[in-house]
């Protein structure tokens, strides 16, 4: 459970693992400043059979309804957020968010303003 957790966060649909590092998402999740359902996830680390919230990550450039974390991947220490109705381009148009570093030491920077990557080099 997160620490802030609350009614209708939608906590842990989605759930990536990687080794001993879990990234849970609560996309309906409230966050102060950004207003309702602006969406959040949540990283656990589990230590010696125990699982223990160690970051909460929200976008930096979320709002309300922009359900950050509608979908989570996460691979050793690169991690991948989406948040399904981010306005950036267009309405609910989406963006993908990827750490810079390591992803406890999770910074992120949009990823949909981009053009889609070659695909022999993705």
């Amino acid at each position: 459970m997160a620490q802030d957790g609350a009614n209708a966060d939608i906590f842990g649909v989605r759930v990536a693992l990687s080794g001993d590092t879990a990234l849970i998402s609560a996309r309906r999740a409230d966050v102060d400043g950004m207003g309702k359902d602006a969406g959040a996830a949540y990283l656990f680390e589990r230590t010696e059979g125990k699982w223990t919230q160690i970051q909460k990550l929200v976008a930096p450039d979320g709002k309300a309804d922009d359900r950050f974390a509608h979908g989570v991947a996460l691979n050793k220490d690169t991690a991948i957020i989406s948040a399904m109705q981010h306005d950036a381009i267009a309405n609910n148009a989406g963006a993908l968010y990827e750490p810079e570093g390591q992803v406890l030491l999770f910074t992120s920077r949009p990823r949909s303003q981009k053009s889609r990557p070659d695909p022999e080099v993705w």
